[in-house]
């Protein structure tokens, strides 16, 4: 009997040594090396240029760093030093690219430099394993699906591409729920989805995610967003009844008829845009996306180049009343400020 009693005591002595294994390593406080790790970057360029997003993997032997950077789909070796909080990482995407930075918890700060003098601000914050995971699903999601489109190949086959990448992505966010990483992973998918219009699929993807209205909602306003920042407007066009249809929240709604209104209007078609945003305001009324309609059909109808100004009456600093009718035929500067 005592033999039994011990056996059962060792026996669940070894089961709570093993359930609790996982959690002590996932919760053990970072060792003595506060450097070594992975990095998530950005370069700041001169006003014109297009800033540089980074990652950078960071080994830390006794002050010698080592590891590597990738940027814009490259990879490239790196050398660096750590002493303090001072760092110093050099690598070459072409000409010699020097991190001169300062090393603050998980923040690293300071300035890059590249031959020929250029010089401007960086910024990197340490990122899980997981991050970088996703991370890098993005990059070849995105690599072969732009490939697919210059291609020229059959819409068959770049759909089954694009499900095979989302399947990925939305089956990571399932498998590792309420991590940031998680929410990046299902946008990505479901505007994956989306771009080649498979709203339908994409909406009943959603619904297996938590929150579902949220991550639909983030998905569908950044793909709306990454259209017209391609000077896509046809998307929007194409697309705000079937989006609406599967969307259940009133804003959200209202935010896709707007965008579709703006997209009218960037495309020059004024009457188009004029009715959307009319929609917005009636079938919207008493939010700020109905109140934004109501000022850019406004601006359509009164603030262009050419029509006449609009009735304006305010005081001048001295106090005496104006009338902008009052300086009719006269070249006048309006200038508005406000303090705070």
């Amino acid at each position: 009997m005592q033999r039994e009693k011990t056996v059962l005591i060792s026996a669940a002595l070894a089961l709570i040594t093993w359930l609790a294994a996982p959690a002590l390593a996932q919760t053990a406080p970072p060792g003595s090396d506060p450097v070594s790790g992975i990095y998530q970057g950005i370069a700041k360029m001169p006003a014109g240029s297009k800033d540089v997003e980074f990652v950078i993997e960071l080994r830390n032997d006794s002050g010698t760093l080592s590891g590597h950077a990738e940027a814009e789909g490259r990879q490239f070796p790196l050398t660096g030093t750590y002493t303090g909080s001072a760092m110093t990482i050099k690598f070459k995407p072409g000409d010699e690219f020097t991190i001169s930075a300062k090393v603050s918890g998980d923040r690293i700060t300071g300035t890059w430099e590249m031959d020929g003098g250029r010089t401007g601000a960086v910024e990197m914050k340490r990122v899980t394993p997981g991050w970088k995971q996703v991370h890098d699903l993005i990059v070849r999601a995105r690599k072969e699906r732009n490939q697919v489109l210059k291609g020229g190949t059959a819409p068959e086959e770049a759909n089954r591409i694009t499900k095979s990448w989302a399947d990925q992505l939305l089956g990571y966010s399932r498998q590792h729920p309420d991590t940031e990483e998680s929410k990046d992973a299902a946008n990505e998918g479901l505007m994956l989805l989306l771009e080649p219009g498979l709203i339908a699929e994409a909406a009943t993807r959603s619904a297996e995610l938590n929150p579902a209205d949220e991550i639909w909602g983030r998905a569908v306003m950044n793909q709306l967003w990454a259209a017209a920042g391609a000077k896509d407007y046809d998307y929007a066009i194409r697309n705000a009844d079937a989006l609406i249809e599967h969307s259940k929240r009133p804003d959200l709604k209202a935010q896709i008829r707007l965008a579709e209104g703006d997209a009218y209007w960037e495309k020059g078609d004024v009457a188009g845009a004029k009715t959307t945003f009319r929609r917005v305001n009636d079938e919207y009324p008493k939010t700020r996306f109905a109140d934004e309609a109501r000022g850019n059909i406004y601006e359509i109808e009164s603030l262009n180049v050419g029509q006449t100004g609009p009735r304006m009456e305010s005081k001048f600093v001295d106090g005496h009343q104006a009338r902008l009718a009052d300086f009719k035929g006269k070249t006048v500067l309006l200038v508005f400020w406000a303090s705070w």
